[in-house]
């Protein structure tokens, strides 16, 4: 987890704190190791209403805090869940107490110089099968832009070839996304080996599991290695340099509201004078000016 990204999303906690029983330096004891497994470990995405979900709190109490006593442990579920229903309560509408926060930082896209390392990277693995399994990760985040949960749960029944590559994508985000054409050779030559019910991401594994992609990118030794928010964010802002229609992406994204693209305007290029005046033009529309 990066400091910036932790840092907002432990200032948006802060700010839901104030509407629990809980002291500021609680909600940072409770919500500081949440996070960490969140992000670091359990791989999911970076925002912290879907974070706060019941059902992620459980897992994390299960699986994140061993080692701490039953007290302790119930003393941070306690503080999440109350947290989870502040975060519930302003999704619909009905704020009470808040604090201004500072807008989101998003994740810096990777640039066509990392892309390229991140291809090094995938090549460079020790053995044939390691190759492969990189460079599917690879393809699903910078070419489809998949999460990290989206990613490890993406079985060879749900790709379809005709005419490129369509990811019928599984989950609670369920949508098709058709790959960017520089990958979809990746994934093509992934699937020949595969049976239906196989993973495309690591496909001898039987099952899955939080850290599946953290435990695989975990064990390489180069510094630049692939993390799952970097490569969807690059895979939004490829397609907003290139004009994709923001209906399209909005759906190809699993988001429902624009705001969700708003953060990414900072790493588009500004446009010349002339680039605005043909995107604004409207042709075939002739107003008569009385």
């Amino acid at each position: 987890m990066t400091e910036l990204v932790g840092e907002h999303l432990l200032n948006e906690a802060l700010g839901l704190g104030a509407e629990t029983p809980y002291s500021p330096n609680e909600i940072r004891i409770a919500v500081r190791p949440f996070l960490h497994w969140c992000i670091d470990v359990a791989a999911l995405d970076a925002e912290l209403t879907p974070l706060l979900d019941p059902r992620v709190i459980e897992r994390f109490i299960q699986e994140g805090i061993r080692g701490y006593t039953g007290a302790s442990a119930g003393n941070i579920r306690s503080r999440l869940l109350r947290l989870s229903e502040a975060a519930s309560r302003r999704s619909q509408g009905r704020v009470f107490r808040s604090r201004a926060l500072p807008p989101a930082r998003p994740l810096r896209p990777y640039s066509d110089i990392e892309i390229a390392s991140l291809r090094s990277w995938a090549g460079a693995q020790s053995t044939a099968e390691r190759q492969r399994n990189a460079a599917v990760l690879l393809a699903l985040g910078l070419g489809v832009g998949l999460s990290a949960a989206e990613i490890a749960e993406t079985r060879a029944r749900h790709v379809q070839i005709i005419d490129g590559v369509c990811i019928a994508v599984p989950g609670e985000r369920a949508r098709v996304v058709w790959a960017q054409n520089e990958w979809s050779g990746v994934l093509v030559e992934a699937m020949e080996p595969l049976q239906p019910d196989d993973y495309l991401f690591r496909s001898r594994r039987t099952s899955s599991w939080p850290n599946v992609i953290t435990n695989f990118v975990g064990s390489s030794t180069q510094e630049l290695r692939p993390q799952t928010q970097r490569m969807r964010a690059t895979w939004i802002v490829t397609h907003l340099k290139a004009g994709t229609k923001v209906s399209i992406l909005l759906r190809a994204a699993g988001v429902d509201s624009l705001e969700a693209f708003t953060r990414y305007t900072v790493f588009l290029p500004e446009p010349t004078p002339e680039e605005a005046r043909e995107a604004l033009l409207l042709e075939g529309h002739e107003w008569i000016v009385r």
